[in-house]
């Protein structure tokens, strides 16, 4: 069973590893495709829940538009065409409480 919004949104705070992709991720230099990359994209393949977690971390990590719009047109929009419809009720209401995801 996959885990509650609550539990997407909240888990970097409760799993290091996933926090720790999230900023790694945040500070790959721009443009390129990094290790870090490449460890989200395989997560997005192989563990969504977790890739999941770690976009939701990254995103509440951040507050710059460049990086967030990264975030959105690159990880988050290739999680949501491979895995959107089985996570649509979880994104659904994290948007209507979470002004990041609009």
């Amino acid at each position: 069973m996959s885990p509650t919004p609550d539990e997407f949104w909240n888990a970097w705070f409760t799993e290091p590893a996933l926090r720790d992709l999230a900023e790694r991720w945040l500070t790959s230099p721009n443009g390129g495709w990094t290790e870090d990359s490449e460890e989200l994209y395989r997560l997005i393949d192989c563990d969504p829940d977790r890739a999941l977690k770690v976009i939701l971390g990254a995103a509440q990590l951040t507050t710059e538009p460049l990086i967030l719009a990264n975030l959105a047109a690159g990880p988050l929009e290739d999680f949501l065409g491979r895995h959107g419809e089985r996570y649509l009720d979880a994104f659904h209401t994290l948007a209507l409480r979470e002004q990041r995801l609009r």
